[in-house]
Parts: structure tokens; sequence; C-alpha cells
């Protein structure tokens, strides 16, 4: 990559450090003032080929890689970064030949895992496995390798395997914190009353905080599972605290956005946007809601349909949002009554594009993003025959459910606090009424509402009618949605693999302890 007649190298350590700590844009001054003065340097343009990558800026990210793999043809990282870059802008096929390239391409455990990680990401499952296991074979005892080896498995079925995994991570003390959380986080493992008490022995031991915080989600869970609701209680309040503290949420922001997309789409003219193009995404289903509203069970409800592709949550519409806020100069929702009719076939001409590999097989696709709530008015514009199932659970078990599960860094920040899930559940509610609003073609309506609690306690009732809403014949493989064999890369894995036997009510148990959250709530 460098050598040292590279004369950039110096400067190398301080903008791979801005780069880690997401300073993106002085990392960017930097470098293209860098570029200027040592047009050659691969130090240079190897940095180049990072930032643009790791920030999403895929465009340039693969003019980059691109220009650098001229010079190092065979690097397994930058052959990685292109592929993702290549399926952010859609070219799914180049995409998925380049992490091929990349697994030929790599010898060192750092590659493999990388590749491990984004195949994962892409939905690469059988190339993620393999990459993991060369990671693996390359360094034996490295417990991240296992600990993703296991998360790969947990995606594809096998949780029994990942549990293992798990285990043995934790009888050898390799990263035990994220193994005992990995072991619970699964949902479906009940420990023994000897691991409970390792468990234990563990948090009360446990010096670093983010130790601490893993372990004390491990144990309440565990203690939850063993009917010690006054033990979970406190430790998920423990837990959760910790979490807020390197995750913070801005209230103000949120609401003041909330406000301006109710206000701004208002002015939007649906009946003339949603015409213009009237069997525009047909063959597309968005899954939103709240996390852990159960979406993913939805999902794996009509991923058994032979008809539909379960492509679980994708990334592409808040991209395609947030390019058009750059092109514009404008944040989302103030560009939208800029956009002519033109605009929207553009920006569902890209999302299609960009999410054709999960049509190859079968017809229809889903996207499970929770948050494209958010988009719905997007939606309409731009795919006026699609169809949004907006998932709808009970309000305290949805957001205590939420309370309970450590996303990832810079993800469901306003999880953390009662207070907070309760400004985020109301605001949903009503942004979710008011885009039932605008959808006023009732013969061929977008959005319909699928509760969790009777999809579990009248299965047949509210499949059969799903299916009818969202165009699909009845089957009767979609009674049997835990066989559907595919991967899922959400929380909810191993639990929407079980049969539907009965409604989740573990808030229930936890009576007035969860009064703070419940006076969040209108009864639905």
């Amino acid at each position: 990559m460098s050598t040292p007649f590279d004369p950039f190298l110096p400067q190398v350590r301080e903008i791979q450090r801005l780069i880690d700590t997401r300073q993106f844009k002085p990392a960017e001054n930097a470098l293209l003032l860098g570029i200027v003065v040592y047009p050659q340097s691969p130090s240079v343009i190897w940095l180049l080929c990072k930032l643009y990558a790791q920030s999403d800026q895929s465009e340039q990210a693969e003019h980059w890689l691109e220009l650098f793999l001229t010079l190092v043809p065979c690097h397994a990282a930058a052959l990685s970064f292109l592929g993702r870059a290549k399926e952010r802008l859609g070219k799914t096929k180049e995409a998925e030949k380049l992490l091929q390239s990349s697994f030929q391409a790599a010898d060192a455990y750092e590659d493999f895992f990388a590749l491990s990680v984004e195949a994962d990401r892409q939905g690469a499952s059988e190339l993620a496995l393999s990459s993991i296991l060369q990671a693996i074979e390359k360094q034996p005892s490295n417990p991240l390798g296992l600990l993703q080896q296991a998360r790969v498995l947990q995606s594809i079925g096998k949780s029994e395997q990942a549990a293992s995994i798990y285990r043995r991570l934790i009888e050898r003390k390799k990263h035990s914190a994220s193994a005992w959380f990995a072991l619970m986080d699964l949902k479906t493992v009940t420990l023994s009353p000897l691991e409970l008490m390792q468990l234990r022995a563990e948090l009360e031991r446990s010096h670093s905080a983010e130790d601490t915080m893993l372990l004390s989600f491990a144990l309440a869970k565990a203690y939850e599972d063993s009917a010690n609701f006054s033990g979970a209680f406190q430790l998920f309040k423990r837990a959760n605290l910790m979490a807020s503290k390197s995750n913070p949420w801005n209230l103000d922001a949120f609401t003041r956005h909330i406000n301006a997309i109710q206000t701004v789409f208002s002015t939007v003219n649906f009946d003339s946007v949603m015409s213009s193009a009237a069997n525009a995404g047909a063959e597309l289903i968005f899954l939103v809601g709240l996390p852990r509203s159960g979406t993913t069970l939805v999902e794996q409800v009509l991923s058994a349909h032979p008809d539909v592709e379960g492509a679980s949550e994708l990334p592409h519409l808040p991209q395609l949002i947030q390019e058009e806020s750059i092109r514009r100069g404008k944040q989302y929702p103030d560009w939208a009554p800029d956009m002519e009719i033109q605009d929207w076939r553009r920006l569902a001409s890209q999302y299609l594009q960009r999410t054709a590999k999960w049509r190859e097989k079968r017809p229809k696709s889903t996207d499970k993003l929770p948050e494209n709530w958010l988009y719905v008015g997007a939606i309409m514009c731009m795919f006026p025959a699609s169809k949004v199932i907006d998932c709808i659970r009970d309000p305290t078990e949805t957001t205590w459910s939420c309370y309970k599960q450590l996303f990832a860094p810079g993800r469901v920040a306003f999880s953390y606090r009662f207070e907070d899930l309760g400004v985020f559940w109301q605001a949903y509610q009503e942004t979710m009424s008011f885009w039932r609003t605008c959808d006023t073609k009732a013969d061929s309506a977008i959005v319909y509402s699928q509760s969790y609690e009777h999809l579990v306690t009248d299965t047949e009732t509210e499949v059969r009618a799903l299916l009818a809403f969202c165009q699909l014949s009845f089957v009767p493989q979609c009674l049997q949605a835990h066989s559907a064999q595919r991967a899922i890369r959400t929380p909810s894995a191993a639990q929407v693999r079980q049969p539907m036997t009965s409604v989740s009510i573990k808030a229930k148990g936890y009576g007035v302890l969860l009064d703070g959250l419940r006076k969040q709530f209108v009864p639905l």
C-alpha cells in the first residue's frame, strides 16, 4: 500500500485518526490538499478511499477505489470497499463479483474478517461464513472472529451453534462480556443456575464501563427469564443510563423534524403525483414501525410466500433521501414541494436499481427498515402501487422491549429513557395517522395496519387479510412462517424461527415498576 519512499507517509497516522473518529471534513480537506501536492502518493489515494467508503459517499469512493486498484490490483480491502460502494449505487452484480475477488485476494485475518462483515451486511451469507472461517483459520484464538462466526450462524438460523460458540468464549474468558450479551440477545436461551451464578459473579468483578453495560443487559434478561422482575428492572435501568451517555438523543431536533414532515407534505398534491405512475412500485412491500413491534415476524410471514423475497432492513431509501438533500442543498422534507413528477420517478428508478437483486428469483421484495415510517410520503410519491405495512403492537410491550435492547451505536438513541420512548411513540402514531389521511385512494390503499397481537392469536384470518392487501394469493406455508429459509439479520432472528403460539407480554410481570412507562401512552 505505502512504502518508506511515500512522501505523505508522516501524515498518515493523524489523518487515519480523523477518519476513525468520523471527523470526515478535516480529513477530506487534508487529503485533497495532499493529492494536489503528491498526486502519485498511494497513501493519499488509499486514505481517500477509506474516507469516502466509511462516510458512505459512494460515488467518490467508487472513483478513488478504482484508481487505487489500478496501482494495487489485488488489494483485498480495496476490492471489498469497492464492492460496498457498488452495492450502495445499485450495481449489485459488480458488487457480488468484487466481494468474490476480495475473497480470492485476501490473505490476512483482517481482510477475511472485514469481508465477512461486509458480505453479511449485503446478505451474502455463504460468503460471510466462508470468509470468517478463513479468518479463524488464520487466528484460531481471536475472539472477535468467533463472535462474528456466531453472528453469521445466528442470521442463517443456526442459533444453537451460535450459542455454543458464545459459551465457549465465556468458558475461555475471551471477550466474555460480549459473549454473555450475545448469548442472552438470542432471546431463546435460558441459563442454568450455575450459568446465572457465573454471570452475576462476572458483573460483580467487572471494571470496564462497556463490559458493565453489556453484562447488565445480559443479567437483566436472565433475571426476567427467571421471573426476578425487580432485579431485572434495576439492571435494565442501570444499563440504559450507561447507554444513554454514549448515545445522546436530540429531542428538540426530532420534534422539529416531525412537525416539518407533516407541515411540508400537507402541501404535496399526492393525487397528481400518484396518478402519473399509478402502477409504479407494485413489486415493493415496505414494513414500518417501531423497533420490536413485529416487523421481522410480518416479514417472515410474507417471505414464506413463493412470490416474496424478504430483504430485511435495507439502507437505500434513507440514503436516497440524504443524497437528494445534498443535491438540493436542503434537508428532508423541505425539498419535497420542489419535486416535479420526473424527480420522484428518478428517485424511484434509483431505488429499484439498488434493490434489484432482491427480485431476481421472486417478483416482489420487502424492505423492513422500521424508521421508513418517516418517509411514507416519499414512498407514496415514488411508488403509488407499493404497499406499506404499519406494524403495531401494544405500546408498553413495544417500548419496554426497545428499552431492554442495546442497539448499534448511533441507532435508536431514543430508547434509553422512558420519556423519550413516550415522545417517539406518540410522534410515530401521529405521523402514521397523517399518512393515512394522505392515502386517499380507498380502492387501492397503500397503508395497512397489522397488529402483532391479532396476528399471533388469530393467525389464519390475519395472514389471509395481509396477503390479500399485498395482492398475493393465500398459500398455507405462510401459516408456518417460522419454517421460511432465509437469512435474518435482526435481534429477532431466533424468535421468529419459532412457531407463533402466544402473545409475548413480558411487561406484565413488572407490575407497578413500569407505571412510569405506561403513563406515557394513550390506550390503543
